[in-house]
């Protein structure tokens, strides 16, 4: 029995090709998903940029006695004129690393294209994974408020989530 055994330990040559066809089925079916996760990660990160946007404007604006700022590096003392010497702002500019005054951390970086701008102030460009800031009711350097887009994977059009300031 043993030697019977033995004589039927080989693999076919039609194993070997049913094997293959089906890891690359398996390889067809899961490598679209895997692609597709990757963006909705990427897509989440841009919205958890978005929201630390909106935050470091609320920080700003506290500062600032409630004014928001009308560009990323405008400084606090810009906007509330009894806070001077207070040079803190969102952005210095808009790739890491940021200034000692910058109240952004420099760990916020564009999940589409790590070493590109996160940050934008303008309606320019819609580049992939960037944040827009945009002010509204500006008077001099003191806006009334702020909406902030992200740009998801679509480079053509801002993604469906808007953060607005609502004073």
């Amino acid at each position: 029995r043993c030697e019977e055994n033995m004589k039927d330990k080989g693999v076919s040559l039609s194993d070997s090709i049913t094997v293959g066809i089906i890891l690359i089925v398996l390889g067809m079916i899961a490598i679209p998903h895997v692609m597709a996760g990757r963006t909705k990660a990427r897509d989440a990160l841009v919205r958890t940029n978005m929201h630390t946007i909106q935050l470091t404007a609320e920080h700003f604006a506290t500062l600032a006695n409630g004014g928001y700022p009308v560009q990323l590096w405008t400084e606090v003392q810009d906007v509330c004129l009894k806070c001077t010497g207070d040079e803190r702002k969102i952005a210095s500019w808009l790739l890491t690393p940021y200034d000692a005054y910058s109240l952004i951390e420099d760990d916020f970086i564009n999940p589409f294209i790590s070493f590109n701008n996160a940050l934008a102030n303008d309606d320019a460009a819609k580049v992939s994974g960037t944040v827009h800031y945009f002010d509204y009711g500006a008077s001099g350097n003191r806006a009334q408020g702020y909406s902030i887009r992200g740009v998801g994977e679509d480079a053509t059009r801002y993604m469906s989530l808007v953060l607005i300031s609502y004073r």
